[in-house]
């Protein structure tokens, strides 16, 4: 995951995370990853099971 730091140094794909600018939440400023408000990121967090496959359908 380029431009991403810690843990997903070295992970393929693309990443769900939090931002310190919400107002570009929905518009494309990153290199594909799922920018969510902070709270949000924070909530997901504690649904998902980590090495658990997750799949994203989208209308």
């Amino acid at each position: 995951l380029e431009g991403i730091s810690g843990a997903a140094v070295g992970q393929e794909g693309y990443g769900i995370h939090g931002t310190i600018e919400p107002e570009s939440i929905g518009r494309s400023a990153s290199l594909g990853c799922v920018r969510m408000h902070n709270e949000d990121v924070g909530f997901l967090h504690k649904l998902l099971t980590p090495g658990e496959s997750t799949v994203v359908i989208l209308p």
